[in-house]
């Protein structure tokens, strides 16, 4: 199990606790700046989660980012990038830009989830389509979601998905 919980600082930082008693309960993520926002399990040894800083009342509060990290702790990796700088020292990895937003979990097993990377028109910023890419989250590689397969014709605004990870309406 995953929770939340204030540590000694004031922050909110991510703890697994082994309900077989197994383990011991472990902080796994936790910043000196920022909070655990939300997270949620990948598979049963990976949990994905965001931060934020409650001390940023700029715009650039609007880049939430994505991270992962292994359930005994030992690895961490950021997945989508905040807009600001960061001030966490992340695996090394292919980071996405911060347009990349989690939409799905891959098939069991897959260490992968799906982001959609949304484009704005040249002009401004209104939406214009999106993009889908597969992400492990063991490796931080990426690929193309359409990489072994005919991409949908036209510009897509949004995406519903099947419990593998599989697109399955594009409007």
């Amino acid at each position: 199990m995953a929770i939340s919980e204030m540590n000694d600082e004031g922050r909110r930082q991510l703890k697994v606790i082994d309900l077989e008693g197994k383990e011991t309960p472990r902080v796994v993520a936790k910043f000196s700046k920022l909070h655990v926002n939300w997270f949620d399990w990948v598979d049963d040894n990976w949990i994905v989660f965001n931060t934020f800083d409650e001390n940023d009342k700029s715009t650039r509060q609007s880049g939430a980012g994505l991270a992962a990290v292994a359930r005994d702790g030992k690895r961490i990796r950021e997945l989508v990038k905040k807009q600001w700088q960061r001030d966490i020292n992340f695996t090394a990895g292919q980071a996405l830009d911060p347009n990349n937003y989690l939409v799905a979990y891959g098939p069991a097993g897959s260490n992968e989830i799906v982001v959609e990377e949304i484009h704005y028109e040249t002009t401004g910023w209104e939406f214009s389509h999106s993009f889908l890419r597969v992400q492990n989250i063991a490796t931080g590689g990426v690929r193309s979601m359409f990489a072994d397969r005919p991409a949908p014709p036209g510009k897509i605004t949004g995406w519903t998905f099947d419990r593998m990870g599989q697109p399955r309406v594009a409007y």
